[in-house]
């Protein structure tokens, strides 16, 4: 008997004891689902099918499918989805014909208060009466079809940032850490805010870094350019707007450019060249005490996803 109460005293004075180094550890907890996805596009099974004949004998359909797989709800009229790859008269249709919206706003993944993830179906997106109306010389001709999605996205990220009463030398223990590593929570989407330390610059100011990392498979475009392939709109390419807001007044950032301030906002233009872009900023400190500032950091986008496959027109005479 007395070996079991020595047995139980230890299993409770060991969980009271975690519980207590553990009170300076600041976890975000699942904040958000998170993915590197945002839309993504495929060919239904069978539209356009494997194969066609020419002079005008078979007419077909090229039905897409586009999923948002991300957090953040994109309305069907910010978004552009466009057939190429091939002449468009050759196929009886015009250029203006092989480019629509989605007929669905794309909306988000959702967590249900079980915990489960609710997902959308898939939207399809239709581009009607395809139909070969020229003459293949010889048995068959190949043709590459190629399916572009423009969209708008948003990510959201979230951090803590640390503040003591005495920022370069703080009491031992306390609510958090003023320098080190900090945790990032993401929305899920293709940009991501990784690798956020911070630092203390002076007795009244606060450094924070943080990267933006592409971890999508697709190509990122300054918001509102139309994920445009034409030279003059090249660049556009690669550029995000930031937009950092700590919750207090007196931030300022390198690494970004068309700045500016509103309230406790910081924002600018990064110009994302295809490797992770580290951000620095710099936090002055009016109210010193002991507590931790939730800190959000957004990234807003234009986005391009491509899929492709092949066509195989065949001569309608042999």
């Amino acid at each position: 008997m007395r070996l079991s109460i020595i047995l139980v005293l230890t299993t409770v004075a060991l969980f009271l004891a975690s519980c207590s180094s553990g009170g300076n550890q600041q976890s975000l907890g699942s904040t958000f689902i998170g993915g590197v996805e945002g839309i993504t596009i495929g060919f239904e099974q069978g539209q356009p099918p494997a194969e066609v004949y020419d002079s005008g004998q078979q007419s077909f359909s090229i039905t897409l499918k586009v999923q948002n797989k991300g957090e953040f709800d994109v309305p069907k009229n910010k978004t552009t989805i466009t057939l190429s790859g091939f002449n468009p008269t050759t196929f009886n249709r015009t250029r203006t014909q092989l480019s629509q919206s989605s007929p669905d706003d794309l909306l988000a993944l959702r967590k249900l208060p079980t915990g489960d993830i609710q997902e959308q179906p898939p939207t399809q997106v239709e581009f009607p009466n395809m139909n070969h109306n020229g003459k293949v010389i010889g048995l068959e001709q190949k043709v590459p079809v190629e399916a572009r999605i423009c969209y708008e996205y948003k990510n959201t990220a979230t951090t803590n940032l640390c503040v003591r009463k005495n920022l370069i030398t703080p009491a031992t223990g306390g609510v958090c850490e003023v320098v080190g590593s900090k945790e990032a929570s993401n929305s899920g989407g293709p940009i991501q805010i990784t690798a956020i330390k911070t630092s203390a610059r002076s007795q009244n100011s606060l450094g924070i870094a943080f990267t933006i990392s592409h971890q999508g498979t697709g190509a990122v475009y300054k918001l509102l350019s139309q994920c445009s392939q034409s030279q003059q709109q090249r660049v556009e390419e690669g550029r995000i707007l930031v937009k950092i807001d700590s919750g207090l007044t007196g931030l300022s950032c390198t690494g970004l450019s068309d700045t500016s301030t509103s309230g406790t906002t910081f924002q600018g233009v990064a110009k994302f060249m295809g490797t992770p872009l580290t951000i620095t900023c710099t936090q002055q400190i009016s109210d010193l005490n002991d507590y931790s500032q939730p800190v959000t950091i957004t990234t807003e986008y234009n986005y391009e996803e491509i899929a492709t496959t092949t066509l195989t027109v065949k001569s309608s005479t042999g």
